[in-house]
């Protein structure tokens, strides 16, 4: 199986070397391409559970605007985490797709749907993790090519086993990123 860092890199190339040559106007208009991520810490502790589970979400991204405002691409995921002296570290891939309200404006309202499958080795045995993300946020634009983002998200996961089982789950929080637009 190929890793997820060749295909995300794969998939990177293909996109950038098939794009038109075009004059664009704005960041999130047609023919623009963002490259950016975003990222979030958690931690938290169950009642009467004896340690701590920290998770560290890290997630890189290529998008380009396939129409002004609405952006497809290609996202990678490093999710590191732990809970006493258990750790592991995710690395997955996936689609994301996203739509910006607001034009040439320096504020921009934005959502966002994201895919992913990931795969680790935790405690010996082989895991794989399938999630679905949707993201509501607000890009501010700091000049006219590079921008800070805040967003609310929603995932659902499910994590399989080899062997012993499955289990699902499912997340809200906050995530901070940044983006720079090519156009």
């Amino acid at each position: 199986m190929l890793k997820p860092a060749i295909l995300f890199q794969t998939f990177t190339f293909v996109l950038l070397s098939a794009l038109p040559v075009t004059a664009q106007g704005y960041a999130t208009d047609k023919g623009s391409i963002r490259i950016g991520g975003s990222g979030n810490f958690s931690s938290s502790k169950s009642e009467g559970a004896e340690n701590r589970t920290t998770i560290l979400d890290l997630r890189p991204d290529v998008q380009y605007f396939v129409a002004p405002g609405l952006a497809l691409g290609g996202e990678l995921s490093l999710t590191r985490s732990s809970n006493g002296d258990a750790s592991n570290t995710l690395v997955g891939i996936g689609p994301i797709a996203s739509y910006y309200f607001g034009g040439a404006e320096r504020t921009q309202p934005f959502v966002s749907a994201r895919l992913g499958v990931s795969q680790a080795t935790f405690g010996g045995d082989d895991l794989t993790q399938t999630s679905m993300r949707g993201a509501a946020g607000l890009l501010m634009l700091l000049s006219s090519s590079v921008g800070v983002s805040s967003e609310l998200f929603y995932s659902y996961t499910r994590v399989e086993f080899a062997g012993t089982g499955d289990s699902n789950s499912n997340n809200f929080g906050l995530a901070l990123g940044i983006a720079a637009f090519l156009f």
